[in-house]
């Protein structure tokens, strides 16, 4: 809790953001750039950088992977990819982090505003989206992680060798295609009328291998129709409705085969987020944008970042940057390259960015999202880590006072139950409302005027406190 309540009048006079930053930091200072690297909880670290030039807030998190007690999974937003009426199927990324009792959790991939992911998504062995196009994607299994541009095909067969291709898996059918859509698409859509083919199997969609699934019927003349447990349903448009229901028969299996290859061994991955463009290969910078469609105002312009890698020692590096305000530019994508090559990558992936970078951790947002607030995003990438042998239950925040002019600064302590001060370097600090900052050191700059929040973490726990920004009064 804070001490007695009442303003308080540091001898500071205002100060700008950056002039304040290079008053307080500590130790980390590097020329033009200020950084403070916290323990989370057990092999997690937390790295906080601030680029003074530009400026530009970056946020790191790394860690090991595979490790004793730690799992890195995928979560799909809202647990279907479609839904009936338009209905989005997005969620914040706090919602699932806490949903599923995550450590930490970052957006993902792109999405339509369905809430459909756009490029590669893999959970626990089940394919729920096909690569888009030609863009690269983060995999994983339980012994290793790897980025990779994959090429995926699938095809229906017949008993009598008659084979049809399947386009994709669980997005809108466009025109002239075959689509499949399993229990977790949730619902079969078309973007004009088709012809929906229902199979009935126990099995899922998988990144590589082969499927059996029974035809039962068809329903001709429709744009989308639910699927139900333990259902698959083809979707076919144009004049595939015609070659797939010449060949087909009822109470018949057919084969559905999958084939998902690349550099990386495919067949063995568990998880799979999708993105874009590739941003470091074989230890060298290589920002693949053109390749994988993007044009140049998404490449060369500063937004917001999210971007996972892969260090040299086979840490995961999760890099989140803000942008679109007067505290951070964001940055572009070569930018971010060189921003991961630093940080000892040795290859990296960029993930969706702008409004959707979110990076969750103990129970806070680190970052602070160019929407003003969470954005909802179709998936997200969660870290499962071990508990804290230590009890930080019972944390609060000590400070001078409750009350702080507009343009002075405050220090602030994370406290144990016992009264004693928590070791600095395993305290996040995370201002929760705009009108306020606070440094990894623990001091916190009024801004403007009204009610803000402030948050600390440490060890997997998290406590916050108010405080209230007044306006200062013109000198007599």
């Amino acid at each position: 809790m804070f001490g007695a309540r009442g303003k308080i009048g540091l001898k500071l006079t205002t100060l700008s953001i950056v002039g304040f930053l290079c008053l307080v930091a500590q130790g980390g200072a590097s020329g033009s750039v200020v950084s403070w690297t916290k323990e989370l909880l057990g092999d997690v670290s937390y790295r906080s950088e601030v680029r003074l030039g530009l400026p530009m807030d970056v946020h790191v998190v790394r860690f090991r992977y595979p490790a004793s007690g730690v799992r890195l999974e995928t979560k799909l937003a809202g647990g279907t990819v479609l839904a009936a009426n338009n209905v989005t199927t997005r969620a914040r990324v706090s919602q699932m982090a806490r949903e599923r009792g995550a450590f930490l959790a970052v957006n993902a991939d792109y999405f339509a505003p369905s809430g459909d992911p756009l490029g590669l998504f893999i959970q626990d062995g089940q394919l729920i989206s096909e690569p888009f196009r030609t863009r690269s994607a983060f995999g994983w299994s339980e012994t290793n992680t790897f980025i990779d541009r994959p090429t995926w095909t699938a095809s229906l067969e017949a008993p009598n060798g008659v084979k049809l291709p399947i386009h994709a898996v669980n997005r809108v059918a466009g025109a002239n295609e075959i689509v499949l859509f399993s229990e977790i698409g949730s619902t079969a859509v078309a973007s004009a009328n088709a012809m929906m083919f229902v199979f009935e199997t126990s099995a899922s969609p998988i990144p590589d291998g082969t499927a059996t699934a029974v035809f039962k019927h068809v329903t001709p003349d429709v744009r989308s129709m639910p699927v139900k447990k333990g259902q698959w349903i083809v979707a076919a448009t144009g004049s595939f409705q015609l070659r797939l229901l010449a060949g087909i028969q009822q109470n018949t299996a057919y084969q559905f085969k999958f084939n998902l290859s690349g550099s990386a061994d495919w067949a063995k991955a568990r998880f799979a987020v999708g993105g874009g463009p590739r941003l470091i290969r074989n230890g060298r910078v290589s920002v693949e944008y053109l390749e994988e469609s993007f044009d140049n105002n998404f490449a060369l312009k500063r937004h917001p970042r999210t971007a996972i890698g892969i260090a040299d020692n086979g840490d995961v590096v999760i890099v989140v940057i803000d942008g679109r305000s007067r505290f951070s530019t964001g940055a572009t994508l070569n930018e971010l390259a060189w921003i991961m090559r630093g940080l000892g990558c040795v290859e990296a992936l960029n993930l969706d960015g702008g409004g959707s970078s979110t990076l969750y951790v103990g129970g806070a947002i680190l970052n602070r999202p160019s929407d003003g607030q969470e954005r909802p995003v179709a998936n997200a990438l969660l870290l499962f880590v071990p508990p804290s042998s230590v009890s930080t239950l019972g944390l609060r925040i000590s400070a001078p006072a409750a009350e702080v002019f507009e343009g002075e600064s405050i220090p602030l302590k994370a406290l144990a139950p016992d009264g004693s001060e928590v070791a600095p370097n395993s305290v996040v600090w995370v201002a929760e409302s705009p009108n306020v900052r606070v440094t990894q050191d623990g001091v916190l700059l009024a801004i403007k005027e009204g009610k803000a929040r402030v948050r600390a973490i440490n060890q997997g726990t998290s406590t916050f406190a108010e405080v209230t920004v007044v306006a200062k009064k013109p000198s007599q």
